[in-house]
């Protein structure tokens, strides 16, 4: 990934995601499609440190998923991988910034709370409190020697707090 070219490539994604969001308002079948322009488009964002556009990013990539493709094993699957990813991306940050308090309050409710990416639809708030858990859940995994997400941990379960409102949580 060349910084230089990043520009050119990032409105080719943004045009590639704007598309298949018209195309899914058209064919509802084919909304699962922006869920790997989504996520490659925050591996680019990841490679050049803008770790907070790439986590909006997955973030939507999720949202994409749990919306729009059926529930298997699979989907398992790239849940287990997307907290890999979301923690990779997180240690990465701390690593690179490690004054950085935003590292510590970004969650995927918080920025699933902020505006939308590529005109997609605000999720639903049952879907907000699922991927609270599941982040909550991805923390547990995280324990590097150097890095303590811990503040993270804490931040995320109390974001889901506030949008959850059921005993469990």
């Amino acid at each position: 990934y060349n910084a230089k070219l990043f520009s050119p490539c990032q409105q080719l994604l943004e045009v590639a995601c704007h598309s298949c969001q018209s195309w899914a308002r058209l064919e509802q079948q084919r909304a699962a499609s922006l869920r790997p322009r989504l996520k490659l488009l925050a591996e680019v964002l990841l490679k050049l440190g803008q770790f907070k556009e790439c986590l909006r990013m997955f973030s939507n990539s999720l949202v994409v998923m749990l919306n729009h493709e059926a529930e298997s094993v699979q989907q398992v699957d790239k849940l287990t991988e997307g907290g890999r990813f979301w923690v990779g991306v997180k240690i990465e940050w701390l690593r690179s910034e490690s004054d950085n308090t935003d590292v510590h309050t970004v969650s995927v409710i918080s920025l699933l709370g902020e505006d939308t990416v590529h005109g997609m639809d605000p999720p639903d708030p049952g879907l907000l409190v699922r991927l609270g858990r599941l982040e909550t859940g991805w923390y547990r995994m995280a324990h590097m020697p150097g890095c303590d997400l811990t503040q993270s941990w804490v931040n995320a379960a109390g974001t889901l707090l506030k949008h959850s409102n059921t005993n469990m949580d």
